[in-house]
């Protein structure tokens, strides 16, 4: 089926709240008898100043021909009675308009419910009644005949008849679901093919596709099942078929082997300066240390000579003026 999303606006009754993480799915019945009460309808009211003033908002409405979203699964609505149902669950609504077909609307609610417990990975024991929460008789026409039971075993087949192939292991409908296989997964049946028999090979490959569309490995084909593998199918029909000629081909490589060939010569180029950069610097740290030596042994140069220059100034200060030496020559040489 066909989910309209009609989300309705931000306002008192959609906050945009997360729901928790513990997620579960709650079924209502609209409790609306009116003829023409139908998800359309319900889909415009829930939107109106009425149901504002009232401030209640669900997930989806659900009747005999069409469902209508109004809230993303991941926002929390107002529909539960109680804080608890409001935070964790998703709020589905079936019409009882009379002038609609209600098994058909419970079939379209049972088809919905599978597709939320395979997209949010829950379980059956996840799908509460309004009653549940808060005790609200409701949804009444499935609680007043006694067929909530009937309701929860109709989702495994998502309210439609179910392709059980190895219910009914051979005809036609398994060569398709082989012949489907064989176009998904390349390779798989390697030993009967599509023989119309779904033997143990044929539940061996289903198991691996439903393992590769997140779904359990039961090794049966139900409408879930069925339902992404046409969308497999879609997809590789959509897919845009790509053909690329020998020469094109041959025209890639070489550009790619060139493309290599000028990295390694960049590669070999950098290699080389940086040698030639690192010769460079240990060159200049030689001549740093050489200079730092020089440095070391004028400094000590400096030293002897201002040791010299003290040792003349104590000289001079003994030495005698030449005046006295003439002096001390005339009396010496008189005598």
């Amino acid at each position: 089926m066909e989910i309209t999303q009609d989300f309705i606006p931000m306002s008192v009754v959609r906050k945009g709240t997360p729901l928790a993480a513990s997620k579960f799915i709650t079924i209502h019945e609209t409790g609306n008898p009116s003829p023409g009460a139908d998800a359309l309808m319900h889909n415009k009211y829930i939107r109106s100043a009425a149901n504002l003033a009232r401030g209640t908002s669900w997930h989806f409405t659900v009747d005999d021909h069409s469902i209508y979203q109004h809230l993303p699964t991941s926002e929390q609505g107002i529909h539960a009675g109680t804080r608890a149902g409001n935070t964790q669950s998703i709020g589905i609504e079936i019409c009882i308009n009379p002038d609609g077909n209600f098994e058909q609307a419970k079939k379209n609610a049972q088809w919905l419910v599978a597709q939320l417990l395979v997209q949010l990975n829950l379980d059956k024991s996840k799908i509460k009644q309004h009653f549940d929460w808060s005790g609200k008789n409701c949804p009444a026409t499935i609680r007043r005949t006694g067929t909530w039971q009937a309701f929860l075993n109709g989702i495994e087949t998502g309210g439609e008849k179910a392709m059980l192939f190895n219910g009914c292991p051979n005809g036609e409908a398994v060569k398709e679901w082989q012949e489907s296989l064989l176009k998904i997964i390349p390779g798989s049946l390697p030993n009967f093919g599509a023989d119309s028999d779904f033997g143990g090979e044929t539940e061996e490959w289903t198991n691996f596709f439903k393992n590769k569309v997140g779904l359990p490995h039961d090794g049966k084909v139900d409408d879930i099942t069925y339902g992404r593998m046409l969308n497999k199918l879609q997809e590789l029909v959509a897919a845009p078929v790509v053909t690329v000629d020998r020469v094109e081909i041959d025209r890639l490589n070489a550009a790619n082997n060139e493309l290599v060939n000028q990295i390694k010569i960049y590669n070999e180029n950098y290699n080389t300066q940086a040698n030639e950069k690192s010769k460079l610097i240990k060159e200049s740290i030689t001549q740093l240390q050489q200079i730092n030596v020089l440095t070391t042994q004028n400094e000590g140069l400096i030293r002897q000579l201002a040791v010299l220059d003290a040792q003349i100034v104590q000289l001079k200060a003994i030495v005698p003026p030449p005046e006295t030496v003439s002096w001390f020559k005339r009396m010496f040489s008189s005598k």
